[in-house]
């Protein structure tokens, strides 16, 4: 896992090849398998790096749920990375990806609950670009509305204050 994360990071254009043989669900199952916290933070810094460049294969091979399952195990700045990392999967999801969506939908609509404004900014971020993804589609209007999503979004809104600038 270090290994392919340091090659990400000394040869950035390795991410497509990583993702081209498998290396997606390498990570994905060393992070649902939790046997150390520091090679699980690895995974989601692998992801989170695969994800702003590869975000549909990624979501496809199951980084979605990865990310999010374990997240309130670890740290802060951690939670902040998978957050983000689950907003860049959210990025441009075509309709066959929508059980993987699915499956992810309580756990990232559980973020917006989260006490750090940037865990919370990055799960309204995932969901604006969902819903540019899925203009118009009942099928997200159906699970948007399943996960009480909306309600805590609207929340979100109605706790700000805005100022409107001339």
């Amino acid at each position: 896992v270090r290994s392919l994360y340091a090659l990400m990071d000394i040869l950035p254009n390795s991410c497509g090849i990583i993702v081209a043989n498998q290396g997606v669900s390498c990570f994905c199952a060393k992070l649902l398998a939790i046997t150390y916290i520091d090679v699980s933070e690895e995974c989601i810094k692998a992801l989170h790096r695969l994800s702003s460049s590869n975000p549909v294969p990624v979501l496809k091979g199951g980084g979605l749920v990865a990310v999010l399952t374990y997240m309130a195990f670890f740290d802060t700045a951690i939670q902040r990375r998978a957050a983000e990392a689950a907003a860049n999967m959210c990025r441009g999801v075509p309709a066959d990806a929508f059980q993987v969506v699915s499956d992810g939908m309580n756990n990232l609509t559980g973020l917006l609950l989260n006490d750090d404004s940037l865990v919370k900014g990055g799960a309204v971020l995932a969901f604006l670009q969902l819903s540019e993804s899925w203009y118009g589609s009942e099928k997200l209007l159906s699970i948007l509305n399943k996960s009480g999503c909306i309600e805590n979004l609207v929340s979100i809104i109605s706790s700000y204050d805005f100022e409107i600038v001339n």
